[in-house]
């Protein structure tokens, strides 16, 4: 009789796998809350006083961060709280295949940003001021990763 990943024991003792437990549980809380307070209120308050490129830069960053805490940070904390993998065959193959997808993306993202802020400082270089350039932009991060 094999033995699927679903059904064996985390190999960690208790006292490693409760400050660990602990952690993912806090990061994920912290990484979904805190993002989400940064799109809500640069999209609903315009808090976020940033020119435009920037500004959709950032928030990019926020929907990838909070799409990497949801992949991947979270099957992780439930992992720990449980002792054990609970979640599923399928559920581990969708999160081993999409968790790259928003870690690269904010690689790529702040790549992005920085390149922009070179535009800006450096005088001979024009930034992207119009919002349909800065959409091209993400749209191509994105393609970029899935090619």
């Amino acid at each position: 009789m094999a033995i699927t990943s679903t059904d064996t024991d985390i190999a960690w003792s208790t006292t490693q796998s409760i400050p660990l437990a602990a952690y993912f549980i806090i990061a994920t809380i912290v990484g979904t809350v805190g993002n989400g307070v940064v799109l809500y209120s640069s999209i609903r308050y315009n808090a976020i006083q940033l020119d435009t490129v920037s500004l959709t830069f950032v928030r990019n960053l926020a929907v990838a961060d909070i799409a990497f805490t949801l992949i991947k940070v979270l099957p992780v904390a439930v992992t720990h709280v449980a002792r054990k993998y609970v979640l599923g065959q399928v559920y581990c193959f969708v999160t081993a295949q999409l968790w790259s997808i928003p870690a690269t993306t904010n690689v790529l993202t702040v790549l992005a940003i920085t390149t922009h802020r070179l535009k800006l400082l450096t005088p001979p270089y024009r930034s992207i001021s119009k919002k349909t350039g800065t959409q091209g932009v993400q749209c191509s991060i994105y393609y970029t990763r899935y090619t």
